[in-house]
Order: C-alpha cells, then structure tokens, then sequence
C-alpha cells in the first residue's frame, strides 16, 4: 500500500459502515432500491393469504395464538416469538408425517435459502467489522505519523532557535569585547596625557607654564586605578554575558522540551478520544447486528409457518411439531475476501 493510498484510508468516515442501503442490496439482496419495509409488505400479505391473522413482524408472528411451535436462533438467546408449548402433543404418527415434510423439495429449499441468507448476512457483518478496525487502525496509524513528522518538524525548528541564539550570542559576546577594547584604549590615552601633565611643563615649549596640584597628582592616581582594574571588570562582564546566554539556552531547552511533551500530550488526547470513539462505532455496529438478526428471525419465523400452513392446505392435514430453522453461521465460516466492487472494499484492502 503507498503512502497517498493510507491517507485515502485514514480520512474515510464510517457512515457507509452503518448505511442500511449498503444492508439491503449486500446482504439481502434487494433490488431497486427495495427496503425490509417492502419485504415485509410482502411477506404480511403472503401470511393473510395463508390464514395468519394480524402477522406482526415487529414483535412477534402473531397477534393470535398459533397451534404450533417453531424454534428459533438468533445472535443472542431470545425467546421463540410463538407459544412455548403446542396446543397438540404430537404422537407417532405426527412425528413421521412431521418427518416426512420436512424431506420435502419445498421445505428443503426454504432451509437452503435461509442458509445462504445467513451466510450473505454474516459475512457482511463481517466485513463491516473488518472495515470499523481497518478504520480505525488507519486512524491511529495516521495519528502517530503525524506525531513522529510533527517531532521531527519541531526538532528541526529546536535546532534552528538554539543556531540563531548561539549566533546572537556570540554577536553580543564579539560587540562586548570590542567596546573593551575601545574603553582600554581610551582609558590608555586619557592615563597617558594625565601623566604627561603631572610631569610638568614642557622644555621644548617655553612659553606653557602651570603647577601641578595636588588634585592633578589623585585625577592620576585614580586613572591608573582604573587601569588597572579595567581587566577584572571587562572579564566579570564577559561572565555575566556568558551567565545570562547559559539562563537563555536553559530557558530554549526547557520550551522545547515542553513543546515535544505537548506534542506528545496532544497525540496521546486524540488517541484517547479515537479509541472511545471505535468502543462507541464497535457496540453500535453489535446493536445494528443485533437488531438486524432479530428481524430476520421474525422473518423466517412467518415464512416457516406459511410454509406449513401452505403445506397442511395442500395435504389436508396438520403438521405438528418443530420445525428446524438454520443456525447463524461461526465467523470462522465467514472469514472470506470482499467483493471489490463493495462499498466496504476500500477499508477490507487496507487489511491486506
């Protein structure tokens, strides 16, 4: 997978995860834009006709009780929609004309429907599992790549402000050392011509004449103390520089540090909320299931008992006892590769 393809991937929403359009023509298999609402129409009509009174798909088969048993498994243990115990007590010969129904093309044909539902249906539910993780994962992947490309952005930007402090550093150091410079050779020349004066007039100029004082001989005095002392007090300034530049790159690295250890915090935040946000998509996708099978269930339970009322009309007899429904595959049983024209296929590749 390229890079520019796990970008796709990471920014794609979970929306059509939970799109009921993508149900109704993956795994049901309904076409022209037919919804469970139309099959249900149907399916209530085919039960009147049957002798099904008031079939209620929603919470149960009937409104009435019926006078047989049907067995019933869903995605969670649920009770049969119909009457636990038969109003008839099945004997001998029910159970071998029971027996001998359910060995008829018609109701074989039904189980083999129901199966093939039940496993279009699962392995949508597990497609659409496969491509919440795939998602998510994506997301998480793409969280911590943005934090790796945002520390080393930052680290590079670190590097850059310590170069340009050093620089500046060492601009203020040179501009300090040249103004000792000056001011020693300033206070040279101010010491040379002060010695120059106490010395006395000159021979060479016979028309200067003054007397040095005594407050000439202390302005000497202090000047060549100032001499003297200009070395310590150039060099104590260099170290408070130096001291203030150490405080400046102290304070940089501890910015810095704190800018990575947001970066960090950031990424561990939205990771969190990523995280809670799959734990939501996840028990909204177990509940959608959920829902889902318990209405299938209510289904197959009518299209069971129209099958037998169907049955009992054309034999002229009853059919007592239970009639076996398929069970809901493993998901070992519909652990298969998606359809690529699937809408889902964009987030099952990113599995591969």
């Amino acid at each position: 997978m390229t890079d520019a393809e796990g970008d796709d991937i990471a920014d794609l929403k979970t929306a059509p995860i939970f799109d009921d359009r993508l149900y109704f023509t993956e795994a049901l298999r309904l076409q022209n834009g037919e919804t469970e609402d139309h099959v249900n129409s149907l399916l209530t009509a085919a039960a009147k006709e049957s002798g099904i009174e008031d079939p209620d798909l929603e919470n149960g088969l009937s409104n009435v009780d019926l006078p047989h048993a049907l067995f019933t498994d869903v995605f969670v243990s649920e009770p049969s929609t119909l009457p636990a115990t038969p109003t008839h007590e099945p004997n001998d010969e029910d159970e071998a004309r029971l027996r001998s129904a359910l060995e008829s093309e018609t109701f074989q044909n039904l189980r083999v429907e129901q199966k093939e539902q039940f496993r279009r249906v699962s392995a949508f539910e597990s497609n659409q599992r496969k491509a919440l993780s795939a998602n998510h994962r994506h997301i998480l992947e793409r969280l911590e790549a943005e934090l790796e490309a945002s520390k080393i952005e930052k680290a590079k930007q670190h590097v850059q402000q310590l170069e340009r402090l050093d620089e500046f550093q060492l601009t203020m150091e040179h501009d300090l050392r040249n103004a000792h410079a000056v001011e020693t050779q300033n206070v040279a020349t101010a010491l040379k011509y002060i010695e120059a004066y106490c010395s006395g007039p000159n021979p060479a100029h016979e028309g200067i004449a003054y007397t040095v004082t005594e407050e000439d001989r202390g302005k000497l005095e202090r000047q060549r103390t100032t001499q003297e002392k200009l070395p310590a007090k150039h060099e104590s300034a260099i170290n408070v520089l130096r001291a203030k530049q150490e405080r400046d790159i102290k304070l940089r690295l501890q910015k810095q540090q704190s800018e990575m250890e947001q970066l960090e915090a950031d990424y561990e935040k939205n990771k969190s909320a990523q995280e809670l946000q799959y734990s939501k998509d996840s028990s909204q996708l177990d509940m959608t299931i959920r829902t889902r099978r318990h209405k299938l269930a209510r289904q197959w339970d009518l299209k069971f008992e129209i099958w037998r009322r169907e049955w009992e009309k054309e034999n002229e007899c009853k059919l007592y006892g239970t009639l076996p429904h398929e069970l809901w595959p493993e998901s070992t049983d519909t652990d298969v590769s998606i359809d690529l024209s699937s809408s889902l296929a964009v987030y099952i590749q990113a599995t591969a």
